[in-house]
């Protein structure tokens, strides 16, 4: 497994989009176009067209970590029972009389190669305009960060 080397970043960050509550900005990416996120990452589609929710990413282990529990015993008893071990979920939307503090949010788009906690995962559309994640091997994380950087140049 080829471990995880940042490209160097820009100065400023890439805004893909913005709006008066926030800014979807380019993620750390490594040499070969794979966005790398950890628990916590808050993400966004990176077009506006494709605005619908903001997500969380995060998995069974950092959140076991999180709330001060065994990381293993959690990690073993999900997989025992059948649940998902890494996941994206939507965050909630809060109407208010007062502005929040400005935030930014990782930009992701479907089908996009991402590496999370030491594995390759692509971004998938899921039901009700939620995303999820398919856990892929390397050499199909770096073939689709190909496809998509062929894309993005025509």
């Amino acid at each position: 497994m080829t471990r995880f080397i940042p490209a160097p970043a820009p100065a400023t960050p890439v805004i893909h989009w913005t709006c008066p509550a926030y800014d979807v900005i380019d993620g750390r990416r490594d040499r070969r176009g794979i966005l790398s996120l950890r628990a916590g990452n808050e993400l966004a589609m990176t077009t506006r067209e494709d605005r619908r929710n903001t997500f969380m990413i995060s998995s069974v282990a950092s959140y076991a970590l999180e709330y001060n529990e065994c990381p293993v015993e959690a990690y073993n008893r999900a997989k025992e029972r059948g649940h998902a071990l890494h996941f994206i979920f939507a965050l909630a939307t809060v109407i208010s009389d007062h502005r929040p503090a400005r935030k930014s949010y990782i930009g992701v788009r479907i089908g996009e190669p991402v590496y999370f906690e030491g594995r390759y995962f692509l971004i998938t559309a899921e039901s009700n305009w939620n995303l999820g994640l398919k856990a892929v091997t390397e050499a199909e994380a770096e073939a689709a960060a190909a496809a998509l950087a062929a894309g993005a140049a025509a």
